[in-house]
């Protein structure tokens, strides 16, 4: 895994809620499923707000400059591979749970990925992949949330 820059590594996290945002967007024009949609729409919500999020934090960074090209590479392969494909073929577009199941997969994928590249960091960009990390794990506690209250009505 290649080592980025606190800058990259904001930007590839600004990258995968962009993909994020994307993906349930198409979603909701695949299913007419009222709560799926309504889901669907929340999940977009979240993630625009990481986006918003990592944003500003990548401002109080300098600038990605020449390599934000790798940091969006590497988001591609982090968030979805497969996309909204992937996520129509392991039954995630078939109900609100399993879309709310699949989301939680995704970030516990999410937390695991940038806990992986944390390895062997130090300074500033330790700092910043915890900072991507601690976002990310309050997103997931999020997720859960809504999916007890689905399971516990």
């Amino acid at each position: 895994m290649a080592i980025l820059l606190p800058a990259q590594q904001l930007r590839m996290a600004i990258e995968m809620e962009c993909r994020g945002y994307a993906l349930y967007s198409r979603a909701m024009q695949l299913t007419q499923d009222a709560a799926l949609l309504a889901l669907l729409d929340d999940l977009r919500r979240e993630e625009a707000l990481h986006y918003e999020t990592f944003c500003a934090m990548q401002k109080e960074a300098d600038p990605a400059g020449e390599h934000a090209q790798l940091a969006i590479g590497m988001a591609a392969e982090a968030f979805y591979p497969g996309g909204l494909m992937q996520v129509s073929a392991v039954g995630g577009l078939v109900s609100r749970a399993a879309m709310l199941e699949t989301a939680i997969r995704a970030e516990r994928d999410s937390v695991a990925y940038y806990s992986k590249m944390l390895d062997g960091l130090t300074g500033e960009s330790a700092e910043a992949v915890r900072s991507i990390i601690a976002e990310e794990e309050k997103h997931l506690v999020t997720l859960q949330e809504w999916k007890e209250k689905e399971t516990n009505g």
